[in-house]
C-alpha cells in the first residue's frame, strides 16, 4: 500500500515536471500568432470632420481603413472655354480680336447665323470667313431653317421642304463652302426649337426628321471637318418639365455634341446663371451621353450687377457643371446690350475671370 502510494504521487509529480518544462514554448507559440503591437503616428487630415490628435497612439499593425467626408465642396481647377456670338466676324480689325487683346485671351470659337430663306445671309463665303480661317477658331452655325425677313408669315415651310428634297441644290451649295473652309464647323439646325418664337419650334416629328436630312445629306457631300450640335432652349416655353425636350432628340448617330441657349433678362426677372442652366443641365447630363456646350448666353444690365452674375458664372462652371467645356456669350446688342464690354465692370469681371 505504500509503494503504491509513493508511485502515484511520484506519477503526479513527473506530470508536473513535465507541464512546467513546456510551458514557455506554449507562451512563445501564442505570442507570435499575435499581431505585433507597435507605436505608429497617426496623420492629420486636412479638409475633414475627421480630426486626430499629433501625439503617437499605439495601433495595432493591421490596415485601416478611414473614410473622410470634406467639410466643403472642392472647386474644380479646369479650364472654361469661351466662344463668342459676334456679327462682325469676317473683319480682322473687329470687335473679335479687339476683345482678344483686352481680355488677354483667344476665344475657342465665333458663332455666326445663316437662314436658308435669307436672300443675303444663306451662304458662308470664303470671303466672309478668310479671318476666321487665318486663325484656330472653330466656327458655329446656327442654321435657321427660316426668311427671319418674313417674320411669323413664312412664304415656305422649311421644316416640310427640306425632306422633300427642294433644298438639296443649295445644301450641296452649303457643303461645298463648309469643306472650302477646311477648318472645325460645328452646325446647330434649328436650335431652341422647344420654345415657341421660330416657325420649326414645337413640331417635333417634322423638325426631327428635317434635321436627320440636313445630316444624312452634309455627310454624303463628305465632310469631314463637320460635326452636329443638337441645341435646345433652357426652359420649354409654354413651360412644361424640361424631360419633354426628348421629344425634339433626333438620335444619337445625329448628334456630336448638345448646346443649351439661356440668357438673365434682368430687370424684375433677374435670374442667376445657376436658376437658368441648373435643370437642363442636369437633365442632358443623365440622359444623354454627350459634351456639353452653353451655345448662347448673356446677362442683362438692368437689375443687378452684371459683373456679379458674370462671376459667379465662371465660379459655377468651374465647381458644378463638369460637363460643359465651353460658354458662347451672345455679344451682340439686341433685345438689350449683351455685350462683354457693355460697362467697364462687365469688362473687369471678364478679366478677373480668366
Amino acid at each position: 500500500m505504500f509503494f503504491l502510494l509513493k508511485k502515484r504521487e511520484w506519477r503526479i509529480y513527473l506530470i508536473a515536471l513535465l507541464i512546467i518544462s513546456i510551458y514557455p514554448l506554449i507562451n512563445i507559440y501564442i505570442n507570435k500568432t499575435k499581431p505585433e503591437r507597435i507605436n505608429t503616428p497617426v496623420a492629420k487630415v486636412e479638409n475633414s470632420q475627421v480630426a486626430f490628435p499629433d501625439e503617437t497612439q499605439n495601433v495595432l499593425a493591421e490596415k485601416i481603413e478611414v473614410t473622410v467626408m470634406p467639410t466643403k465642396k472642392q472647386e474644380v481647377n479646369r479650364e472654361v472655354k469661351l466662344g463668342i456670338s459676334s456679327e462682325d466676324y469676317t473683319r480682322a480689325d473687329g470687335s473679335i480680336p479687339s476683345l482678344e487683346k483686352q481680355l488677354g485671351i483667344t476665344f475657342n470659337t465665333v458663332s455666326i447665323y445663316k437662314q436658308f430663306g435669307h436672300p443675303t445671309n444663306k451662304y458662308v463665303s470664303e470671303e466672309d470667313l478668310s479671318y476666321l480661317k487665318s486663325t484656330v477658331k472653330n466656327l458655329l452655325i446656327a442654321w435657321e431653317p427660316w426668311n427671319p425677313l418674313e417674320g411669323g408669315s413664312q412664304s415656305v415651310d422649311y421644316l416640310q421642304q427640306i425632306p422633300k428634297g427642294s433644298t438639296d441644290e443649295y445644301i450641296k451649295a452649303f457643303a461645298a463652302q463648309l469643306k472650302s473652309f477646311s477648318k472645325p464647323v460645328i452646325i446647330r439646325f434649328g436650335h431652341e426649337m422647344n420654345g415657341n418664337w421660330y416657325p420649326w419650334a414645337g413640331r417635333p416629328e417634322e423638325y426631327k426628321t428635317a434635321y436627320r436630312y440636313m445630316v444624312d445629306m452634309l455627310r454624303k457631300e463628305g465632310l469631314t471637318n463637320v460635326k452636329f450640335m443638337w441645341s435646345i432652349n433652357a426652359e420649354n416655353v409654354p413651360l412644361t418639365d424640361i424631360a419633354n425636350v426628348s421629344k425634339f432628340y433626333p438620335g444619337e448617330a445625329y448628334v456630336d455634341m448638345i448646346g443649351i441657349d439661356g440668357y438673365n433678362w434682368g430687370g424684375s426677372n433677374w435670374r442667376s446663371f445657376k436658376d437658368i442652366f441648373s435643370s437642363p443641365y442636369n437633365y442632358l447630363n443623365k440622359t444623354y451621353n454627350k459634351p456639353i456646350i452653353i451655345s448662347e448666353t448673356a446677362s442683362s444690365e438692368i437689375g443687378g450687377s452684371k459683373a456679379a452674375w458674370i462671376a459667379a458664372m465662371f465660379a459655377a462652371l468651374k465647381s458644378d457643371y463638369p460637363k460643359i467645356s465651353e460658354v458662347v456669350w451672345f455679344n451682340i446688342p439686341k433685345e438689350q446690350d449683351w455685350r462683354i464690354d457693355s460697362s467697364q465692370s462687365s469688362l473687369e469681371a471678364f478679366k478677373s475671370s480668366f
